[in-house]
């Protein structure tokens, strides 16, 4: 065999084996939500606590669309269970809630802000006036929490969800994979429309809003400024003692 028959093909061999790989890349599978959200929480068996602003609006009691937007600055503690929240913008502005779990004959410790911001007291997770600002007890606050709720709807759901993925996004300046995910009309089905942004790094959902099957959005909610693992105690679930 001649040099010159020899170096064509090897050279054909290159190009060959550079287009399959070519393929193989445009071929790439595309993110699955339920499979991001499982790695999210993997990941979060190695956090501990973590602090972020949560940002959500929701449909209240008596309410025809999504409510003002409520900014809150959120810490959150794994175990034993514990959430601080305190209310920068919109309704209850001022506010703060703090939670630890088998602490407080079970219940919460609450200040309505503003001139009433000395005055704090105990209420159930459920009391009435807890919910005064939200769908959801403390119970499910926190992105932990979330995370587990999300995974529990996707695993009841099955093969009947309907799944798109809808490219690449930005939120807060975090690259982000984009999904609108249509759920069946079952009884254990909380919502119809779910859409999503899942951070690509973390595989956390930094951005949820859920339609009913009216197709009215009737909750809404956002995590930015995460940060992972501070040095919390106590103290930061604890509205007279609490720390930055």
């Amino acid at each position: 065999m001649t040099r010159l028959r020899r170096m064509g093909l090897i050279l054909s061999v290159l190009l060959f084996g550079a287009g399959s790989l070519a393929a193989e890349e445009s071929e790439e599978k595309e993110p699955s939500a339920p499979e991001l959200i499982a790695k999210g929480l993997k990941w979060w068996e190695s956090v501990k606590t973590l602090r972020a602003t949560f940002t959500r609006r929701e449909r209240l009691k008596d309410m025809t669309e999504l409510g003002e937007k409520q900014v809150i600055f959120l810490r959150e503690r794994k175990d034993p269970f514990s959430i601080y929240m305190q209310w920068l913008e919109g309704p209850g502005k001022g506010r703060k809630v703090a939670y630890i779990e088998g602490q407080n004959n079970g219940k919460l410790k609450a200040t309505p802000g503003g001139a009433l911001g000395w005055m704090v007291v105990n209420l159930a997770p459920d009391d009435p006036e807890a919910l005064k600002y939200s769908r959801h007890t403390v119970l499910d606050a926190g992105l932990g929490r979330l995370m587990q709720r999300l995974d529990r709807q996707f695993k009841l759901a099955g093969a009947d969800v309907r799944s798109k993925y809808k490219g690449k996004a930005v939120f807060a300046g975090r690259p982000c994979y984009k999904f609108f995910r249509y759920m069946p009309q079952k009884p254990e089905s909380y919502c119809w429309k779910t859409e999503l942004l899942i951070d690509e790094e973390l595989h956390v959902p930094v951005y949820i809003r859920l339609l009913d099957w009216e197709r009215n959005a009737f909750e809404e909610y956002s995590y930015a400024d995460i940060e992972v693992n501070p040095n919390y105690t106590d103290k930061h679930f604890d509205i007279r003692t609490d720390k930055d």
